[in-house]
C-alpha cells in the first residue's frame, strides 16, 4: 500500500485468496506434519520476506 500511496494513487484495500481454514482433524494426527501445513508455511514466510524487503 505504501508503494502505490507513494506513487501518488488512493488503493483501497481488498482481501484476495484467503488461505485459512483447518480441516477437523483427530487429536491423534494433530502433532503429525502435513504437506499442506508445510506449504502454507512457505507461503507464510514468503510473504513476510517480500515485506522485509519492501522496508529497504
Amino acid at each position: 500500500m505504501r508503494h502505490f500511496e507513494a506513487a501518488g494513487l488512493e488503493p483501497i484495500p481488498a482481501p484476495t485468496r484467503h488461505k485459512t481454514g483447518v480441516e477437523a482433524r483427530d487429536e491423534s494426527s494433530y502433532w503429525v506434519p502435513s504437506a499442506k501445513a508445510l506449504r502454507m508455511t512457505e507461503r507464510a514466510l514468503y510473504e513476510y520476506m517480500g515485506l522485509v524487503a519492501a522496508r529497504f
